[in-house]
């Protein structure tokens, strides 16, 4: 399969991802338990990942025994001082968050644990069934999602033991995991408000349906980085949003780029997703993204700059062998600001943001498999945007851009932090 099938064969995966998450709008609307609300991203990645791969999907596999939960939690250490915040975390930090928060939070992990001893209910069963049939999977797949609407109930009984009338106000992450709709759930319930607060900074440069429901529901406040995410979720009109409100990222506005010569170009790579898809985020299979990295790398080096490699922090435990002709960069992205490279993307990610947010040179090969945003327009003038499925850059025409617009782009920079 060359480079035009594989983009082909994505754009077909896409279309199958998105008949089931219209089927499973429709489901929400009828379903009275709240359950696949509480569960839609889990239950939506699961069947859809199951559909398109023949993988199993094993949400749940992540909270086995032999998982060592104490050594990860206790990387948490939050400083308890007051009881007018109230804070859920599973296992990863949220710099808005703590930001926000500057240590005044209670801190309860997410459960790590699933009962199965419990027999389905009747709405359970049902929920299940709509579920599968939807996406056309054999009834046999239903006790990954009935692990799933377990874990949820063990969150509830969880989170149902806390004394919510002591606090004014629950802070959220993402608002796709379960252990978070469901702390959200009883915390509007019990008259808090729910704050959430968003990572990375990337989300408003493209329509994502999945993310826009599970991200903005169940919250009062949602949090933003800086003026460009905030304007940018403001466009959305599809669904009913909380207050956006523009907390000014801290982390952002130390990321300071200089004056210098363009030396050479780091490719920074995302990770990759096996042996599972990447649904609902909308990033290309593996196969399709090695085909993708092999015809980038190869424009890059046509552009005469020498091509360095930045790795992934999570996913890339083998390199491909591909790579190894290349260099490779260390520690982290922000370590080689300032130095006269040129960042070149193929997904905008948050990574991308940080370099933006300096100020640094940057190039984005936009393949077109995430649907961009009426905001994407405004990063054109700052960025090098390639698009099309078969990318082409002259060095030349680099040098010239990010010598045009230099001032302008450090001007743009600052609407990620202020």
């Amino acid at each position: 399969m060359n480079l035009s099938e594989a983009f082909l064969a994505s754009e077909k995966d896409e279309q199958i991802a998105n008949d089931i998450l219209n089927k499973f709008f429709e489901i929400l609307k009828t379903d009275t338990s709240n359950l696949l609300n509480l569960t839609f991203y889990e239950c939506y990645s699961a069947v859809v990942n199951k559909r398109l791969n023949e993988l199993d999907y094993d949400y749940t596999k992540k909270f086995s025994s032999s998982f060592d939960w104490r050594r990860v939690l206790l990387r948490q250490k939050f400083n308890i001082q007051s009881y007018s915040k109230l804070e859920f975390l599973n296992t990863d930090t949220n710099y808005l968050l703590e930001q926000f928060a500057n240590g005044q939070t209670s801190f309860h992990p997410a459960p790590n644990h699933i009962s199965l001893n419990k027999k389905a209910t009747k709405n359970e069963q049902k929920l299940c069934s709509d579920i599968l049939d939807c996406a056309e999977i054999p009834k046999k797949y239903g006790d990954e999602i009935l692990r799933i609407f377990k874990y949820a109930e063990v969150c509830k009984n969880l989170y149902g033991k806390i004394p919510f009338s002591k606090y004014k106000t629950l802070l959220t992450g993402t608002g796709s995991k379960v252990y978070n709709r469901v702390s959200s759930d009883i915390a509007l319930n019990n008259h808090l408000d729910v704050y959430r607060f968003s990572h990375g900074g990337d989300r408003g440069f493209f329509n994502d349906k999945v993310f826009e429901f599970t991200e903005y529901s169940l919250c009062t406040k949602y949090f933003v980085h800086g003026l460009h995410e905030q304007n940018s979720l403001d466009k959305i009109k599809k669904i009913k949003k909380p207050k956006i409100v523009n907390l000014q990222s801290q982390k952002h506005s130390k990321f300071k780029s200089s004056q210098t010569k363009l030396e050479k170009i780091i490719y920074v790579s995302n990770s990759f997703t096996y042996p599972r898809n990447s649904y609902p985020n909308m990033r290309p299979k593996d196969k399709l993204y090695k085909r993708m990295q092999k015809s980038f790398l190869c424009s890059l080096e046509n552009t005469g700059f020498p091509v360095l490699i930045k790795l992934h922090p999570k996913g890339n435990q083998v390199v491909a062998e591909y790579l190894n002709k290349y260099g490779f960069v260390h520690g982290s992205l922000s370590d080689h600001f300032g130095e006269g490279n040129i960042f070149a993307f193929d997904v905008l990610t948050s990574a991308m943001v940080e370099a933006l947010s300096a100020g640094e040179c940057v190039i984005l090969w936009d393949t077109g498999i995430r649907h961009k945003s009426e905001y994407f327009e405004t990063l054109r003038p700052y960025a090098y945007i390639i698009e099309g499925r078969r990318p082409h850059i002259e060095g030349s025409d680099i040098k010239d851009f990010f010598q045009s617009n230099s001032s302008g782009r450090r001007e743009y920079s600052k609407g990620f932090y202020e």
